[in-house]
């Protein structure tokens, strides 16, 4: 380490920068599935709630003959018209307790164990952390901390709490004497690539550059993923929300087949 500390606040500046960016660009990917899912979720309440009854009514005063798909449908509008009262308040305990339980020190490590789990999601979570927090290590190293006091302040930039828990059980295993990359790999919480490229650059005596190039590595990888979730969250949700909303009007109009189809 350099101990130079202009040297390390202008590599602290560079690390705040990128992790800026990276956060913006989670923030975009994530921003349009969530207006288009709230959108979903307002269309698909409307029908169910205003349209159906409206259409089928007439229909049942007729003394039509409702389809299987129909009849369920207005069941379903029945309930929530119904009951539309104690289902908002129930969601919003149920909502309220969730949120309260992840508060918790406890809720908030089972969330972030099952969250690690999810397809996709869970390693882009892993890449985004092992960036951000390699990134923040070559910084404070360069400023001439020791590795585990580095450790103990890099590790705060890790918000998912399994990580978190393995850097803090490897930080005890290097004051132990235990090297670095070895105590990393212990606790299996970080990618494979980046355990190797840190072994490599802890026996070489060039771990500040290792940690720089893991970094960048792994800053495209999280572009890369995000550029992925962009191209086809849209169409995913499109053909979701396209297969409810037909399912819906089918099952409203079908009575109007039914009928035609008996008068031919």
């Amino acid at each position: 380490a350099s101990g130079n500390i202009p040297d390390a606040i202008e590599e602290y500046l560079e690390y705040f920068e990128r992790s800026q960016q990276i956060r913006q660009k989670i923030r975009a990917a994530s921003v349009y599935p969530a207006i288009l899912t709230l959108c979903s979720i307002f269309v698909v309440a409307f029908l169910i709630v205003f349209v159906v009854p409206a259409i089928t009514g007439t229909f049942v005063e007729a003394g039509a003959q409702l389809p299987v798909f129909t009849r369920i449908l207005l069941q379903f509008s029945d309930i929530i018209r119904s009951y539309f009262l104690i289902i908002f308040m129930g969601s919003g305990l149920i909502i309220w307790g969730i949120s309260f339980y992840l508060k918790t020190e406890q809720g908030k490590l089972v969330f972030d164990t099952f969250y690690l789990k999810i397809p996709f999601l869970g390693e882009l979570s892993i890449i985004y952390s092992t960036a951000l927090f390699t990134s923040s290590l070559a910084t404070v190293l360069s400023g001439g901390l020791a590795l585990n006091h580095a450790l103990r302040i890099s590790k705060g930039l890790v918000r998912n709490g399994v990580m978190q828990a393995g850097i803090i059980n490897a930080i005890e295993s290097i004051e132990k004497g235990e090297g670095f990359a070895r105590a990393l790999k212990k606790e299996d919480v970080f990618p494979d690539m980046a355990l190797r490229m840190l072994a490599a650059g802890e026996e070489g005596g060039n771990l500040e550059k290792v940690l720089r190039d893991v970094t960048r590595f792994y800053q495209k990888e999280v572009e890369a993923r995000l550029s992925v979730i962009a191209s086809t969250i849209e169409p995913v949700l499109m053909v979701l929300m396209g297969f409810v909303i037909g399912f819906i009007m089918l099952a409203m109009y079908m009575p109007i087949f039914q009928m035609a189809g008996t008068m031919g």
